[in-house]
């Protein structure tokens, strides 16, 4: 099942939570399980020491979906690799 874009996704294992940025193909996952489209029943526990980091998006490079993270958890996979995080970039602009 694809992610969609704007929709929550969380991890019940460690309770990383990420909204799509921007859809691809691949499948969310983290803690080698689904991640699951938050709703109001969805109770995950936080984790303990946290890989991601708020804020931070997050790139698949084979199908091109993007991530915000929400709450720091594990970092998540999607089309079986680990996501990249995503390097901001500013360009400078002089007057």
């Amino acid at each position: 099942m694809a992610n969609v874009s704007a929709k929550r996704y969380v991890c019940k294992v460690c309770g990383g939570e990420y909204i799509v940025t921007r859809e691809g193909s691949g499948e969310l996952f983290c803690c080698g399980r689904p991640m699951t489209v938050k709703d109001a029943e969805v109770s995950v526990k936080p984790a303990a020491k946290a890989a991601a980091q708020k804020g931070a998006r997050y790139n698949c490079s084979a199908c091109g979906t993007q991530v915000l993270c929400i709450t720091p958890g594990n970092i998540p996979s999607c089309c079986g690799r680990p996501m990249e995080k995503q390097l901001m970039r500013i360009d400078a602009v002089s007057e």
